[in-house]
């Protein structure tokens, strides 16, 4: 169904569930969606599977098909929201009882080269378990890790991962070659996901008796890169990424992305993940500062458009922009025509047909025609044609067509001028030559938005290693050309295209999660990295209506099911231009309802200023123990806190009672009065 139809495993899993229903097939365990390849497998299976009287009833005809339709709820006004991450400080207690009896279990640690895995490993042997530390620097490529993994699963199946590869020592991004990018990006972020489905099985078995975790750790700060970020580069931003994904995808398996301030000692580190393993609960993302362990929640963080601007553009200005050709990211190239009249130049990885005028004038009639001397060609030179190989070629005049079109009409919206360049943002010899031919050609590069990007949901077991780079360099890689190509540039804006798969990780997306956080933590890179004189911003975008990858194969329909509320394209384009302008933040959210992709409870209705606040007191309980809670809170402004009497607590109540009834004493109220002002200039 995928080579012919071009059907993806989500959406296969979807279609597999209407026949079910259809046919009124009961779910049954253990049944495989790789086990039914082509529709004659599917066939069967409802001859095999559902009740005779189901399938040898008449055709429904489209009357009533359409009165048997569920119909629709009324739309919801949307709710888009701006919001970001914050970091607050969530101990954990490690007195109380272990979660896991290590007792036997089989445990694979990727090395760090500096001692926490042996360190670690010496953890786990003393509770008795079977350790194998594999040290990753000797496997550089798929092959020969696979072949090392063969040789593991002789040793028997695996319980437990810890993936430590990213807290080697390194040299700074600036130092280092694209080859070497190449060979840090595979160690740290693809290793994960070649060992990850390797072992895939002998987790989700050993996950069924409660048995099973898989544990990545970065170093970018130990505060997952929100706060002081600290790390030489940001591959832990992909480590990160496909951590959240697979822990969507990993069911019952304890899965845990630790991020650990710099200079740490091993011992510390070791000890923090075992005590995470053992106690941490079921958080996924979190970090430790020091000692301190803290954990992110997300809010609403609205943005002030009433006053000046931190960034201008004008027609003198130069933005390179990536995937600009068609999609949503056509979509912003029209805005920045439209509302700075700047110079456009579009870099996709395919080019335009010179007779490309021509076919852009065709009508249906003539692009009908179009398809069928392509459809000729194939059956020409093709044993057997399917449905996706003359899709596949046809589509490749369509889209060159949307590009065209768009192009035209940045011009009309005024543009100073719209160049288009041929090029894989991803292969670095072919960047450094355009923007080499760009530099030459308008003498500047103000701003870059990093649009491209590809998607293919498959589920771990079904997405083989070429898939995860496809999708995954694209982004990652194209990130990297784009930034260190152009560091002597003086750019002062970069934009990055994210999404809250990247944020919150997702089913069937390991490479799109993995690429989309690596690119926010570059983001976070940058900013330190330049000295805050590039102003960057990475947005991660829920799916936008009726434009992009949300609108194409089963994403759609996924994002209705699990409830994410979809943007319009009036209102993405505009909170593009606003954060452009307007935003500081580094990292952005720009979504509605989340829906189950939110399965750990990140997102908090509270302000962020409130949240800051209150773990800034968390942290300092002691100098207010007149508040437990901030109500509300408006900067310099006002403020409302709450606390709870509780008279075995509050032993000064006793102290001032009259006939046996406590009173609040004055002078307790005129401190309440002195912490909540306290806090006030806190904040200011």
């Amino acid at each position: 169904m995928e080579s012919d139809l071009g059907i993806d495993t989500v959406k296969q899993a979807e279609v597999f569930g209407l026949i079910r229903e259809a046919f009124d097939i009961p779910q049954e365990e253990g049944i495989k969606i790789k086990d039914f390849p082509t529709l004659n497998h599917v066939v069967q299976f409802v001859k095999d599977k559902a009740p005779l009287s189901r399938y040898e009833k008449p055709a429904v005809t489209h009357s009533e098909a359409d009165e048997t339709k569920v119909k629709p709820e009324a739309a919801i006004e949307s709710s888009i929201r701006r919001m970001t991450v914050q970091m607050i400080e969530e101990p954990i207690d490690t007195r109380g009882e272990q979660r896991f009896n290590l007792q036997g279990y089989n445990i694979l640690i990727t090395d760090d080269g500096r001692g926490a895995a042996e360190n670690l490993g010496k953890k786990f042997t003393n509770s008795k378990a079977n350790v194998r530390i594999i040290d990753l620097s000797k496997f550089g490529n798929e092959e020969s890790l696979s072949s090392e993994i063969e040789r593991l699963k002789k040793e028997g199946k695996i319980n437990g991962i810890v993936h430590l590869a990213s807290l080697e020592d390194s040299k700074n991004i600036d130092d280092i070659s694209f080859e070497e990018w190449r060979e840090r990006t595979f160690r740290r972020i693809k290793s994960l996901f070649i060992i990850a489905k390797a072992f895939n099985n002998d987790l989700a078995e050993n996950a069924e008796s409660g048995n099973a975790f898989l544990v990545s750790a970065t170093q970018m700060g130990g505060y997952q890169g929100f706060e002081n970020f600290s790390a030489p580069d940001p591959t832990g931003g992909g480590v990160v990424g496909i951590t959240k994904s697979l822990n969507k995808e990993l069911e019952k398996v304890l899965v845990k992305s630790i991020d650990f301030s710099i200079n740490l000692k091993p011992s510390t580190i070791s000890r923090s993940i075992y005590n995470e393993i053992q106690h941490g609960g079921n958080r996924v993302e979190l970090g430790y500062s020091g000692t301190k362990r803290m954990v992110p929640l997300i809010s609403e963080k609205s943005i002030d458009i009433n006053t000046e601007p931190k960034i201008s553009f004008g027609n003198d200005s130069v933005f390179i922009i990536t995937g600009g050709g068609y999609g949503i990211t056509s979509e912003i190239a029209k805005e920045v025509a439209e509302k700075f009249k700047s110079t456009i130049v579009i870099i996709s990885r395919t080019g335009l047909p010179s007779n490309i005028e021509e076919i852009a004038s065709l009508d249906d009639s003539g692009l009908k025609d179009l398809k069928n001397r392509i459809t000729d060609e194939l059956k020409s030179s093709n044993e057997r044609v399917t449905p996706v190989m003359i899709e596949k070629e046809y589509g490749k005049y369509t889209t060159a067509i949307e590009k065209y079109r768009n192009v035209k009409e940045m011009k009309e919206l005024g543009a100073k001028s719209v160049e288009y360049f041929e090029c894989d943002v991803s292969n670095y010899q072919l960047m450094s030559e355009t923007i080499n031919r760009i530099r030459d050609r308008f003498g500047r590069i103000d701003a870059i938005i990093h649009g491209a990007g590809l998607e293919q949901s498959k589920l771990l077991e079904d997405k083989n290693f070429e898939d995860f780079c496809r999708v995954f360099d694209v982004k990652a890689d194209g990130c990297f050309n784009l930034i260190e190509l152009t560091k002597n540039d003086n750019v002062r804006a970069l934009m990055t295209f994210s999404s809250i798969a990247g944020r919150f990780g997702n089913i069937g997306q390991t490479d799109y999660s993995a690429a989309n956080d690596l690119m926010s933590k570059y983001v976070q890179h940058v900013t330190k990295r330049f000295n805050g004189q590039m102003k960057a911003v990475s947005i991660d975008w829920t799916g936008w209506q009726d434009v992009g990858m949300a609108t194409r194969g089963s994403l759609l329909k996924i994002f209705e099911e699990t409830g994410i509320e979809l943007i319009s394209l009036d209102e993405g384009v505009q909170r593009v231009r606003e954060e452009l302008l307007y935003g500081s933040d580094r990292e952005v959210i720009i979504a509605g309802s989340l829906g189950d992709i939110d399965s750990d409870g990140l997102l908090s209705e509270k302000s962020g200023d409130i949240l800051l606040l209150e773990s800034l007191m968390n942290s300092k309980k002691e100098v207010y123990p007149l508040i437990d809670e901030i109500l509300e809170f408006k900067p310099a402004q006002k403020i409302v806190v709450k606390k709870r009497l509780d008279i075995e607590k509050d032993i000064y109540l006793k102290d001032h009672a009259i006939e046996n009834v406590p009173y609040m004493p004055a002078v307790m109220g005129i401190e309440a009065f002195a912490e909540a002002s306290m806090k006030m200039a806190e904040s200011s």
